[in-house]
């Protein structure tokens, strides 16, 4: 008969993982979070000429001020969308002044969210356009909570003047929460941030959208809202604590009793 030699440590950490993996929320069910998953297409304007953000809708919602059919959601780096970047080559262009399609913020070297390469840049300008970045989430459980975390940054379209504010507002499905609005004062960046909302499923389906939905104050100045790193997850359940709390308590108890057998 043969028999497999475990050490003390490595039976320890593997009754750990064990332990705690009740406490794990599990798969993160949004994809392509980080933005980083690109089709086709020279621009980084979604939905303009051949470009897609792959897993994403860029979605032109009612109350948009002007007459266009394009939403108006970009993608990019931030050392492109830097003031002292290329920029990003937009359907709407940037001021004519500049004598270029592509569009920047002001500010030079603008840091990058935490997880870096690229970001999602919305304008918040409601009298110019309406847009919601949209993902259909799938296997979500009814009457389970899920938490949606991401990163997000604000700032000013390059080559405009003046105060803007800028927030995100979130939703799965109909339950909607809003970040507080980020002050941006004229030619400035307010850097990377964390939010976080729970919510809850009720629905019967198994899937929903979760919709982000930029919001500026400061009109055509114009305000731009920066998302990066989106992640939703399933909130553990009680139950599921008090199975891992018992799971570490028999891990002190076998770590132990080992260490008692090695002295001997």
């Amino acid at each position: 008969m043969t028999y497999l030699r475990i050490n003390s440590q490595t039976a320890v950490v593997a009754l750990a993982l064990l332990a705690t993996s009740s406490l794990a929320l599990g798969q993160n069910l949004v994809l392509n979070g980080d933005f980083e998953s690109t089709t086709g297409g020279s621009s980084g304007h979604v939905g303009v000429n051949g470009f897609s953000l792959d897993n994403w809708t860029a979605v032109r919602l009612a109350g948009s001020g002007n007459s266009g059919s394009t939403s108006f959601a970009l993608v990019g780096t931030m050392p492109n969308v830097s003031q002292n970047g290329v920029g990003i080559s937009s359907a709407y262009g940037a001021p004519a002044s500049t004598g270029s399609n592509n569009l920047k913020l002001w500010g030079n070297d603008l840091p990058g969210s935490p997880t870096g390469g690229n970001v999602a840049l919305v304008e918040a300008d409601w009298g110019w356009v309406k847009t919601e970045l949209q993902q259909t989430i799938t296997g979500l459980v009814q009457n389970t909570q899920y938490t949606v975390t991401f990163d997000w940054a604000a700032g000013q379209q390059y080559n405009y003047n003046g105060n803007t504010e800028t927030r995100w507002n979130v939703r799965l499905d109909n339950e909607m929460y809003s970040t507080s609005y980020a002050n941006v004062l004229e030619h400035q960046f307010v850097g990377w941030d964390s939010g976080t909302f729970t919510f809850t499923y009720t629905g019967t389906s198994g899937s929903a959208v979760l919709g982000f939905l930029a919001e500026g104050i400061g009109g055509s100045l114009p305000p731009f809202a920066l998302l990066d790193n989106v992640q939703l997850n399933a909130v553990p359940e009680p139950s599921q604590y008090a199975a891992a709390l018992g799971g570490l308590a028999l891990v002190a108890g076998v770590a132990r009793r080992l260490r008692a057998a090695q002295a001997k």
